[in-house]
């Protein structure tokens, strides 16, 4: 098989990050381009960096931006007359509607490693004591690794859910109460609260609820089993974000556990799911599930509500990813209706 032939424009941390998602055995790296002076006519990983005046000497397949500023790398190489179709980038933000995200992954398939699909993985069911042992042990830790810990990352997340959700025609009254299934820490709860409702938290970690009942005494904290949940309140919004339950291709188990919260939302109440994927369907070993459109279409019809729309609240707050990493957030948007 013949090797891509591609020049890489940067070579800083983007670089560093971008060599790890290639396969080496597929490309022929002929040369870094960097416009720093002080870089060029340099040695880089065996690997001569040159000025972008000296792109045109070489016999290329494409050009890979690794830098953030790619949109101004972009513009200055189509300036120099090289074809769009040869400019790719390996970061792009998520609203620029002029990145041609489809076929930038297109290219990138052919020289990167390849996802590992595990199988005999992709139906297996979080385990209620398990799962609580690995997030308690996560929560001694320094440093957090799994949960949001930004109280105004989460207020300004809350504040577009609650605008999107009065697009939709869901009007969440001040003293509404609110359940936040899953809820660590306590952060999103807190950002409900601020909002003017009366959140309550429930988590399998009491480590986490412990530390949510000393941050946050103005909301009400739990410790549950939340696949099983006991709940004597009725609630108007039901909030399952990043949800250990929900990271599983295993529908049957996810709508059986929803079903269950469902039974406690009030008539006109409203059930919001939220989950990251990049929508393949497929993962890569240790990289939590990625739900399909179709398998959320399929999971939407076995919950006894009504769906109204898969919104984006968070892709206003994320200024920049990687081609890799196009794994973002969304939240699937249900209402309880008389007939449900």
């Amino acid at each position: 098989m013949n090797k891509l032939k591609i020049i890489i424009f940067g070579v800083g941390s983007g670089y560093e990050r971008l060599k790890f998602d290639m396969n080496l055995d597929k490309v022929e790296m002929l040369a870094f381009v960097d416009n720093d002076i002080k870089k060029q006519r340099t040695i880089f990983n065996n690997i001569n960096i040159v000025s972008p005046k000296e792109i045109h000497k070489y016999s290329y397949d494409y050009i890979v931006i690794a830098n953030q500023y790619y949109l101004e790398i972009e513009k200055q190489l189509l300036d120099m007359g090289i074809e769009k179709k040869r400019i790719i980038s390996y970061y792009y933000k998520p609203n620029d509607i002029n990145y041609d995200i489809k076929y930038n992954k297109h290219i990138f398939k052919l020289f990167f490693k390849e996802d590992v699909e595990e199988k005999n993985k992709r139906q297996l069911l979080p385990i209620a004591e398990d799962v609580k042992k690995m997030y308690n042990k996560n929560y001694k830790e320094k440093e957090d690794k799994w949960s949001c810990t930004d109280l105004n990352y989460t207020k300004s997340i809350i504040q577009e859910l609650l605008k999107e959700m009065k697009r939709l025609g869901i009007q969440i009254e001040n003293c509404s109460n609110i359940l936040d299934v899953g809820c660590a820490k306590g952060y999103f709860t807190e950002a409900f609260r601020n909002f003017g409702l009366n959140s309550y938290g429930i988590d399998y970690s009491d480590i986490a609820v412990n530390m949510a009942k000393n941050s946050f005494p103005s909301c009400t904290f739990e410790v549950m089993d939340g696949f099983n949940p006991r709940l004597n309140e009725e609630f108007d919004l039901v909030f399952v974000r990043g949800f250990t339950g929900c990271n599983t291709h295993n529908l049957n188990f996810v709508s059986e556990f929803l079903n269950k919260y469902i039974e406690k939302i009030k008539i006109g109440g409203s059930l919001v799911v939220a989950f990251s994927s990049d929508f393949s369907g497929y993962e890569k070993s240790g990289e939590t599930v990625n739900w399909s459109f179709d398998e959320i279409n399929k999971l939407s019809n076995m919950l006894n509500l009504k769906f109204l729309d898969i919104i984006y609240p968070e892709e206003k707050l994320v200024k920049l990813k990687t081609i890799n990493q196009d794994k973002k957030y969304f939240y699937l948007v249900y209402i309880k209706n008389i007939t449900d």
